[in-house]
């Protein structure tokens, strides 16, 4: 889906997530209530195939609050 990327590209430079941490979001990850998203994984690419693994570092699980708007767009697209 190429909003899903468009969206998933914003969060990767506005909001400091690796590329790991990005391409393994899911939408069990945010909580449109309280316009928060959970970064608890990362994924690797390994020869035998893609695993999600968690952060290297205990300070790579965290909370980001996200602007409402953006939130908001991502409701809609899974909604």
């Amino acid at each position: 889906m190429v909003i899903l990327f468009l969206c998933k590209k914003e969060y990767f430079f506005r909001f400091y997530l690796t590329k790991a941490e990005l391409l393994a979001l899911t939408l069990a990850d945010f909580n449109f209530e309280e316009n928060t998203i959970q970064i608890t994984k990362s994924l690797q690419h390994k020869a035998s195939g893609d695993i999600v693994t968690p952060p290297k570092t205990d300070n790579g699980i965290r909370t980001i609050t996200m602007p409402e708007a953006i939130m908001q767009g991502n409701k809609g697209l899974y909604s």
